[in-house]
């Protein structure tokens, strides 16, 4: 809940991965500064927040403090100006406020995908007419969920309807 905070993602500890995640859940803004090691991998989940990197000497200890201090310091100031730099603010309209039509609209979207994906199975298994038949119905495959399409192109791979 402070004003500002500074996570180093470093050594990859779940622990501050999951303080990290609850910062991203209550602050919209001046939410983190990430520091990590130059040369490790962050994991996708983070890799696109703005990281600055910073190499350690043969002795385990940073080097070149005072450029990455610097740094830092831009980044805190910057981090003052309520610019709403959390991910979860920026990707989630209203977020914590999320409407129920919001998530229904999503529940039903991956009820759709069930659905479609069963009549895929079973048209698979009756061959390629039937599974023609419900690519029709599909159409247009551009406004389809991207699961379903994969789905559908291994439907037809499975029936060899090249």
């Amino acid at each position: 809940m402070c004003e500002l905070a500074t996570a180093d993602l470093t050594t990859a500890n779940a622990n501050v991965f999951y303080e990290l995640g609850i910062r991203h859940a209550v602050r919209e803004w001046s939410t983190v500064t990430i520091i990590a090691e130059d040369g490790g991998q962050l994991p996708f989940d983070v890799r696109s927040l703005r990281a600055i990197s910073y190499q350690l000497t043969s002795q385990g200890t940073p080097d070149n403090v005072p450029n990455v201090r610097g740094v830092i310091a831009r980044r805190l100031r910057d981090a003052q100006q309520a610019t709403r730099d959390n991910p979860i603010y920026q990707l989630v309209e209203g977020f914590p406020e999320v409407s129920h039509t919001k998530t229904d609209v999503f529940r039903d979207r991956v009820d759709y995908s069930k659905s479609v994906k069963a009549r895929l199975r079973d048209a698979r298994q009756q061959g390629l007419e039937p599974l023609k038949n419900l690519a029709r119905e599909l159409h247009p495959i551009a406004s389809c969920d991207s699961g379903v399409v994969i789905d559908l192109y291994l439907s037809y791979r499975a029936v060899k309807g090249w």
